[in-house]
């Protein structure tokens, strides 16, 4: 005759499932503030490090590597971010990626980023509720660029696949005689296949 077991078979799946549900709730707390506080961190230490090379004489971006500083003083946090060359997951962990090909700041064309506004330091946090007149400055190492937002961040979503946003004057098969900016982050939650797109219009140039 055997032995009775202590615990209740459902008594023991429902303290599995309990701390099933515990660790994955870790998981999501760590990817929603943990990586935010980190990549806060690391975007400090990258924009001091960017200064560092701009004054050593370095101007032209590097793949991976921070090339400018943008700001924008609407939101709250008011955080120096880094944009660096390239827009895959390891160029965003911590700041913003440039679309290489696209204008660089103050140019005439198209100077398209793209950023997360959850997770990886967040910094386009607060991002779709700036209106059209927001301003976005982006800092080389000669000058600092100043954009106005001309459409609304969430009234415009294509599909991850929509390169038109991207063009020298997007929707439009013209040649660019003004510097435009745009600026795309995930539409959900998570990355995926909805993106949110802004466009804005280069407003002043000012030497440092």
């Amino acid at each position: 005759m055997t032995r009775r077991s202590r615990f209740p078979v459902t008594l023991v799946v429902g303290v599995l499932l309990l701390a099933a549900v515990l660790a994955g709730g870790g998981v999501v707390a760590w990817q929603v503030w943990g990586t935010a506080a980190l990549g806060r961190e690391h975007a400090a230490r990258e924009v001091a490090a960017l200064r560092e090379r701009w004054a050593a004489g370095q101007t032209v971006p590097v793949q991976g590597e921070a090339a400018w500083i943008m700001r924008i003083p609407a939101l709250e946090d008011r955080v120096e971010w880094p944009v660096r060359a390239g827009v895959a997951d390891e160029q965003l962990t911590d700041g913003l990626g440039w679309y290489p090909g696209s204008a660089r700041p103050g140019e005439i064309g198209n100077f398209a980023v793209a950023g997360r506004w959850l997770t990886s330091g967040e910094p386009l946090r607060g991002w779709f509720e700036l209106p059209p007149g927001t301003t976005v400055q982006v800092e080389t190492a000669t000058e600092i660029v100043t954009y106005e937002l001309i459409s609304a961040p969430g009234g415009l979503t294509v599909g991850r696949d929509e390169q038109w946003v991207l063009d020298p004057v997007p929707g439009r098969d013209e040649v660019p005689s003004q510097a435009l900016l745009t600026v795309t982050t995930h539409e959900d939650l998570l990355p995926g296949p909805d993106v949110s797109v802004a466009f804005g219009r280069l407003t002043d140039k000012e030497l440092k």
